[in-house]
């Protein structure tokens, strides 16, 4: 009896050693779940292509990519929600992270409060984009005919409620023109009736129209950000052109399951940091379209929070109609 108990009382103790040991070892001792809610080749899985290997090297720990496509994002940010929060498993949203709670009922998690905040990774600039041979050389071209042409103007965008629709809903609020919308189910068919002028604009994503534009298929009249982009510096900004106050940008960013302890959640912060300033990295990014703005726990959140107010703003007489 006395033997058995002693057999029991050391197979505990033996237990509670392991387990405290365990929680003391310093972070990371093992490899790491860096989920993508989107298929590969997405803007997602190229920035995580990018920084898998420096980050492997930085924390001496596997860094392995795991995609998780499917419903606006949301299959692999529920996996991040449901994750045990011990900096193992992290992902990445996207603005449209701000946008889901809005277009969608039953959604699986709070996009507030089921999340830790880590760092903004990148922005993408969107391009507000016209075919090769259209009038409009200038924004301020475009914006004066659709003034005495209401609704004459067609734009495309990749569906209600997207990024690219949002962003000429907000051009249209700040100059009160009206343009006539048609959604399409993905940006590679906009390009395409854009190139053969089907549409008269769109607002892309650089890395869409990217060589369309170097080739000269077709015409960016200005970005949305409140800076020029680094991949196409002779655009100017929206605001440059005479829209003031206008600024649009989709994102992307990395954050963990809710209650990540704060020394972890800071040394995945410091990591991404240090590895986004290396040079050679910073010219991968470069090289997808993309700029580079990390950012602390706390502008995360706070960007979470305005675009989602934002959003809403943009949405609720969309949605109503």
């Amino acid at each position: 009896m006395f033997k058995k108990y002693l057999l029991g009382s050391v197979t505990c103790m033996m237990s509670m050693i392991s387990g405290v040991s365990s929680a003391n070892e310093p972070f990371p001792s093992q490899a790491i779940k860096w989920i993508v809610p989107s298929s590969p080749g997405s803007a997602f899985d190229n920035v995580a292509r990018v920084l898998e290997p420096a980050l492997t090297k930085k924390f001496g720990q596997s860094v392995v990519v795991h995609n998780l496509a499917g419903a606006s994002n949301m299959t692999g940010t529920k996996e991040v929600a449901r994750a045990k929060p011990d900096g193992y498993t992290v992902g990445m949203i996207s603005s449209t992270h701000a946008i889901n709670p809005y277009l969608h009922d039953n959604i699986p998690f709070d996009a507030v409060k089921d999340f830790t905040p880590i760092t903004n990774l990148v922005i993408t600039p969107l391009i507000v984009t016209v075919p090769a041979n259209s009038p409009y050389k200038t924004l301020q071209d475009l914006i004066k005919d659709a003034k005495a042409n209401p609704d004459k103007i067609t734009y495309g965008s990749a569906g209600v409620g997207n990024s690219l629709h949002l962003a000429t809903v907000l051009l249209e609020n700040k100059t009160g023109i009206k343009m006539t919308h048609a959604p399409y189910k993905g940006g590679n068919l906009i390009v395409t009736d854009l190139i053969a002028g089907h549409l008269d604009m769109a607002t892309m994503a650089i890395p869409s129209i990217l060589e369309q534009v170097k080739a000269g298929t077709l015409r960016a009249l200005a970005t949305t950000t409140n800076k020029r982009s680094d991949a196409l510096p002779d655009v100017p900004t929206i605001e440059e052109t005479g829209v003031k106050g206008y600024n649009y940008s989709t994102w992307l960013a990395l954050v963990g399951p809710k209650d990540l302890p704060t020394d972890i959640r800071d040394k995945w912060n410091a990591t991404i940091k240090e590895v986004m300033a290396d040079p050679e990295i910073q010219a991968k990014i470069k090289g997808l379209g993309l700029s580079i703005e990390t950012s602390t726990p706390d502008e995360l959140a706070a960007r979470i929070q305005q675009d989602l107010q934002e959003n809403k703003t943009l949405l609720e007489p969309i949605l109503k109609k």
